[in-house]
């Protein structure tokens, strides 16, 4: 029993150590937030995965930077009524589960990284938005790169999310969600593993017990 629930956590590590990574990121801007802000981040997923276990974080040039709360939305937020964008306008304090698109909330903050639950997938070549409502000081996090794929967003308190004309330095990671043929390999593995193990002691019981008695006896 123990052999089997050791076999069983050194697999599930190897797994996760073998597919966990970085799915994309921007870190080339030089630029720093000039005041205190809120922030957003629009990100392009590549092809592969999908993924699991997802963490997101700001760099403050190249130390990982999360505050408050971070969520994940498929579509961006309404920053203007003007241009046919429709009600509502959230703000940093009004942000929620409510917003259009919502996927998920981050549920944690672990070395300057928001974690999400490990249910939360990104599927590959998608386009996903990014919003916290914790205050960023002034001069903490950096970008100001022209990137294609990605555009950071910043408010006030009580204003929403306006987009720049650039993207903050940032990364997204998260593991592999592994394929239903994998798992299966690797279960079988398992099982032919600790079906060996059982059958070799099986063995060495019965040639154990069809030894002779007492050290060094002959055979007659």
């Amino acid at each position: 029993m123990k052999q089997s629930r050791l076999m069983l956590l050194l697999s599930g590590l190897f797994i996760s150590h073998l597919s966990a990574g970085t799915i994309t990121e921007v870190t080339s801007g030089t630029l720093h937030n000039s005041s205190t802000t809120y922030a957003g981040q629009s990100f392009f997923t590549p092809a592969g995965g999908p993924w699991y276990d997802i963490t997101f974080n700001f760099l403050a040039d190249s130390t990982p930077f999360a505050t408050g709360t971070a969520f994940l939305l498929s579509q961006k937020l309404t920053w203007s009524l003007c241009c046919g964008d429709p009600p509502p306008i959230y703000t940093p304090l009004t942000l929620d589960a409510t917003a259009p698109g919502f996927i998920a909330a981050s549920i944690g903050i672990v070395n300057g990284q928001y974690v999400f639950d490990p249910s939360v997938t990104l599927q590959p070549s998608t386009l996903y938005y990014l919003y916290e409502n914790g205050v960023i000081p002034s001069g903490t996090i950096s970008g100001g790169d022209n990137v294609a794929c990605c555009v950071a967003y910043f408010a006030d308190a009580s204003s929403a999310y306006f987009p720049s004309f650039a993207s903050a330095n940032f990364q997204v990671s998260g593991s592999v969600v592994p394929e239903p043929g994998t798992a299966g390999l690797i279960s079988l593995g398992l099982l032919a593993f600790l079906h060996a193990g059982r059958r070799g002691k099986r063995e060495r019981k019965s040639r154990a017990a069809n030894e002779p008695n007492g050290v060094g006896e002959s055979r007659a």
